[in-house]
């Protein structure tokens, strides 16, 4: 319950992110090495080893800077050498749990050849070397990386720290060091895995939520077990998870939709009620995603130069330009490799109705002040493309769309 109020209390801009897909398969490589750990040896603890090998490679593979994780591996061997445990360190277990690793990376690398996407996915991953070089001028400070992760609650970090020192007090006292260990290697594994990035934004650190999770519960579980009474224990339990989600986003958001729930038009009234940005307008996309479908025939095909790719989903029409939105062109370090072939696309097949998007500047994640419309008079060539072969059929105070001459 703990980690679920926790996860969720994040919106869509954490959730769509990989880090917290990567998050999950950690999850899943920590079960499998912890029932192998039950088992002194033999095949199952074996295949249960290169069974959380093959999570910590498809993690790897949403998230590279998730690979810390894998230092979970040698738990047992950590908490042997600070105090007493069950569970016996195996150097097959290292070696079962590489190889798993390293067979799932094999197989996608595999998979990609077969399909002749490795070329166009090392390509862009040289692209992306100067998103990965760029370092926020606000960027926060280590300890505050730490809290990142339990912003959307106040009550969560007080309550990890409760929980740290809970196991801590149960190493002291009874010499059990392994949970504390995994506790400290999996909190340390994913405040690399955000540090690493050097973006400092909230959602980098999501791989630290299930060990935040983890420290959550042993201190609910050490607070309510001092409670003599088990009612009491479950009311404290109950008041706890409360506390941990009221002064979240996801409560600000349920909020909006319980105000929403009855209302002869729910999905509008909550619509509405979201709070816009200064890149980014729900209700804004929503409306002009009806002007969209008011325009289209079947067979039309779509093109949007911006950010708000919302606009495919909403007109039940993908992306077919292999550039669903505008960001590699927006970026202060575009070297111009993927103009020509944008152009190209375009000309081969036109789409029938071209999107062009204002006030949609992420100087954040780009460097670059100038929205999509103001970065179109960047590139000559796509200009006159738009300005030979479309006419304006409408335009929002966000959105410009324009059909195909013919």
């Amino acid at each position: 319950m703990g980690f679920a109020l926790i996860y969720y209390s994040y919106g869509f801009w954490a959730h769509a992110q990989t880090d917290g897909w990567a998050a999950f398969l950690v999850v899943a490589a920590l079960w499998m090495m912890l029932l192998g750990w039950r088992r002194s040896k033999g095949r199952v603890r074996l295949w249960l080893m290169i069974g959380s090998g093959v999570a910590l490679g498809l993690a790897f593979g949403l998230k590279y800077t998730i690979g810390g994780a894998g230092v979970l591996i040698v738990a047992p061997l950590i908490a042997g050498l600070i105090g007493q445990t069950h569970t016996r360190f195996l150097l097959r277990d290292l070696l079962a749990c590489v190889l798993g690793g390293l067979a799932v990376l094999a197989l996608i690398v595999a998979v990609m050849v077969a399909f002749g996407a490795l070329d166009p996915f090392l390509e862009i991953q040289s692209f992306i070397v100067g998103y990965v070089g760029y370092v926020p001028k606000n960027k926060p400070g280590l300890l505050y990386e730490f809290l990142l992760i339990g912003m959307s609650s106040p009550y969560l970090i007080a309550t990890v720290a409760v929980g740290l020192i809970a196991a801590a007090l149960e190493w002291a006292a009874t010499r059990r060091s392994l949970s504390l260990v995994v506790a400290l290697l999996w909190v340390l594994a994913g405040w690399v895995s955000g540090h690493v990035q050097g973006k400092g934004a909230s959602y980098h650190f999501l791989p630290m939520l299930p060990a935040y999770a983890l420290l959550f519960g042993i201190a609910i579980e050490a607070i309510a077990g001092l409670l003599r009474k088990p009612a009491h224990s479950r009311a404290f339990v109950m008041l706890a998870l409360i506390a941990l989600y009221l002064p979240s986003h996801a409560a600000k958001l349920d909020k909006y939709g319980l105000i929403a729930f009855g209302q002869p038009d729910p999905a509008k009234v909550f619509i509405a009620a979201t709070p816009s940005s200064s890149d980014f307008d729900l209700a804004a996309i929503v409306a002009f995603a009806d002007v969209v479908k008011a325009h289209r025939k079947p067979g039309d095909t779509l093109f949007l130069w911006g950010y708000s790719t919302m606009l495919y989903f909403l007109a039940d029409e993908p992306p077919r330009y292999r550039y669903p939105y505008s960001w590699p062109f927006m970026v202060n370090y575009y070297d111009g490799r993927y103009t020509q072939d944008l152009l190209n696309r375009l000309r081969a097949n036109p789409p029938t109705q071209f999107v062009l998007q204002s006030r949609d500047a992420t100087p954040w994640v780009t460097q670059n002040p100038k929205s999509s419309d103001e970065m179109l008079a960047e590139y000559p060539a796509l200009t006159e493309f738009l300005a030979q072969n479309y006419h304006l059929v409408a335009k929002q105070a966000r959105f410009a769309l324009y059909e195909r001459n013919d």
